[in-house]
């Protein structure tokens, strides 16, 4: 004999949170676009690592691309500092 159980659907409510970042420098938004890559990452590190565990502090800005490319990029080159270039194609 066949037994027939009835189960309950379940709805569950997933909630999506829209970050938005501004550049710190201009004050605009920076807006991510799907497939396309332009992003600046401005960050500084520093603490300890062992296996035990880890201690670190970081500092960051939030930057948009034009203001990296027309103002931190060239600020920074003015200091002595070079940029190392990587291309990714595959």
């Amino acid at each position: 004999m066949e037994k027939r159980i009835k189960i309950s659907e379940e709805t569950k409510v997933i909630e999506k949170f829209a970050y938005k970042y501004f550049c710190d420098c201009c004050g605009g938004q920076i807006k991510e676009v799907p497939y396309e890559i332009s992003s600046v990452q401005i960050s500084f590190e520093e603490g300890s690592s062992y296996p035990s565990g880890t201690d670190t502090e970081t500092e960051q800005v939030d930057c948009c691309v034009k203001c990296f490319k027309e103002k931190v990029k060239p600020a920074l080159e003015n200091l002595g500092f070079k940029f190392r270039r990587t291309v990714t194609n595959y």
